[in-house]
């Protein structure tokens, strides 16, 4: 299974990225060629330095929940009751319960500000995490903490992706992600050792 999904991702996944760089310029769209005017920033210069130490902040911070629970989901799905494959089953919900979310943020996320969705996201994964602490475990609640992780786990995801675009702008956004990122990557890492 492992050579089939080495092979997969090396004959097809890897080739996308370099046949869509080869499109020759001036074969785009004519919607494409006439730029959108770039939405302002939505911080000033004097406030980008407070504001990329709070985002980095807060996307290592809400990391540590992110990356750090999945690696022990099936553990505590289990150990809040649920009996072994049911708990491999109720632990893979997060996947499918991400995909709907990054799913609704893409179709509704225009009506929506990424700022509020990244607040809400982030106030509603520690309510996943203490359903079955508050109500106690049996199968709804555990299914809440799941559905409930992935939902917000999705969310943020893509947050962390939209908001440093949306704080500082397209000039420097690769620069301001790499550098926020560095952070985001220890506690990443920080995360596989605990």
């Amino acid at each position: 299974a492992c050579v089939i999904l080495a092979l997969i991702h090396l004959f097809i996944c890897a080739p996308i990225p370099w046949i869509v760089m080869r499109v020759p310029k001036g074969n785009e769209p004519e919607a494409d060629r006439e730029a959108e005017p770039e939405p302002a920033p939505l911080l000033r210069p004097e406030q980008r330095r407070l504001g990329f130490i709070l985002a980095a902040v807060t996307f290592s911070a809400s990391g540590l929940v992110s990356w750090g629970l999945p690696l022990h989901l099936i553990e505590i799905v289990a150990r809040l009751g649920q009996p072994g494959d049911a708990a491999v089953f109720i632990a893979a919900l997060v996947g499918p319960a991400q995909l709907v979310a990054r799913f609704v943020e893409m179709t509704a996320g225009q009506r929506v500000n990424i700022l509020t969705t990244n607040f809400a996201a982030l106030a509603l994964m520690p309510v996943a995490v203490l359903l079955p602490i508050v109500f106690g475990p049996s199968l709804a609640t555990v299914l809440g903490l799941v559905l409930l992780y992935g939902v917000t786990s999705g969310l943020v995801s893509v947050a962390r992706n939209v908001l440093p675009l949306m704080l500082f702008g397209r000039a420097g956004y690769g620069l301001m992600l790499g550098l926020a990122y560095v952070p985001v990557a220890a506690t990443a890492l920080g995360t596989r050792l605990l």
